[in-house]
């Protein structure tokens, strides 16, 4: 599906008003969407898992989770600066003819007290005019208990889903809880607790 910016706009700010949503959410999320199905066309839909925010707000819905970036775990690929921007410039060069051009604006390490090592890749989707910054963040080496699995991501605007690799709802929940631990008293991410109450209490019977 094509939008001019203005279409865009429009679509998301009706759909914001609807949903009683932040339409500058709404569209990074769009975006980013556009990026996903880009990972779906390439050579590496089999390598890289998605996690995080952009897989807990596709599970639960974003009226009740929202994000700002796409967190992916990367397998059988060593993790280096020129790797990763060959791959993501590949990935972002796959025309899926829905009017979206992206553009790389940075390459840095991820600093955050993370176990495995990791990259962030700062990027600019475009449409006409219109500029959305994102971020993608990869790391290597997570423990995937006992697979990742196939998921099928649902589009915001589309009645249709595209097939991801991504984390299984037990290494969510158990990397929530490693997360919480280990910060301890010190913690203030109150979408960890949040999380894992909102899975469980939604995928209780899977568990």
């Amino acid at each position: 599906m094509v939008f001019t910016a203005a279409q865009l706009k429009g679509k998301i700010k009706y759909f914001a008003k609807q949903k009683n949503l932040d339409a500058r959410i709404l569209l990074r999320i769009y975006m980013m969407e556009r990026f996903l199905e880009r990972i779906t066309n390439s050579n590496y839909v089999d390598k890289i898992v998605i996690k995080g925010g952009v897989l807990i707000t596709s599970m639960i819905g974003i009226s009740l989770r929202s994000t700002m970036d796409i967190d992916t775990s990367i397998q059988e690929f060593k993790l280096s600066k020129q790797n990763v921007q060959a791959m993501i410039q590949e990935i972002i060069n796959i025309d899926i003819s829905d009017g979206v051009i992206f553009q790389i604006r940075e390459f840095s390490e991820i600093m955050d007290n993370m176990e495995y090592p990791g990259l962030r890749v700062s990027i600019d989707a475009i449409i006409d005019e219109m500029k959305v910054p994102f971020k993608v963040d990869l790391s290597t080496g997570d423990a995937i208990t006992p697979s990742a699995i196939e998921y099928k991501y649902r589009l915001m605007f589309e009645d249709r889903t595209i097939l991801l690799k991504s984390y299984n709802i037990e290494t969510i929940l158990a990397e929530k809880l490693q997360t919480i631990l280990s910060r301890g008293i010190l913690n203030t991410r109150m979408r960890d607790f949040y999380d894992i109450h909102v899975l469980m209490s939604i995928y209780k019977e899977a568990l």
